[in-house]
């Protein structure tokens, strides 16, 4: 199965989302976050799971305002808040045209021993590759792929 997308791995460096890994893949498009890269917490799927799951990282950590990166960005703490609580409960969260406009990303979590977040795997690609509704496909085979890692690294348990 081929989606045309990116997968851009970030790791959690104190209270930073870090890109760490931007592996070449055999889309046709690549779309490349730099390694060393800190990303923004509020207009990204990335930061959303880290929102979400970092017990280091909490909404208060966040400026008072939210910058606009496009005209899709979420400003209102308030509805970033809620995304947040949507992507607790799902374990998984997407970024629409937020941080650049025609890109768009799905994320999860990956966890360590006791359930320590320790980064995001995601996947970015352009509208017509991860669009507003949701390929449950792609959204199964991200939290599997983020599983796996997480396996990997000590997580004991199952999301």
């Amino acid at each position: 199965m081929s989606w045309d997308s990116t997968v851009v791995l970030s790791v959690l460096q104190a209270c930073r989302l870090m890109v760490v890994e931007t592996p070449l893949g055999k889309s046709t498009l690549e779309i490349d976050e730099r390694t060393g890269t800190e990303l923004q917490l509020h207009c990204n799927a990335q930061g959303k799971v880290a929102l979400a799951i970092s017990k280091q990282l909490g909404m208060d950590q966040l400026p008072g305002e939210l910058p606009a990166i496009t005209v899709n960005t979420v400003t209102d703490l308030a509805e970033l808040a809620h995304q947040v609580s949507e992507v607790r409960s799902q374990g998984w969260a997407s970024a629409i045209e937020e941080e650049t406009l025609g890109i768009s990303a799905i994320a999860a979590p990956i966890l360590g021993i006791n359930e320590e977040f320790i980064g995001a795997v995601a996947l970015v690609a352009t509208m017509q590759n991860i669009s507003r509704e949701m390929d449950p496909d792609q959204v199964r085979a991200l939290k599997k792929a983020a599983l796996r890692v997480s396996w990997n690294l000590g997580f004991k348990g199952d999301f």
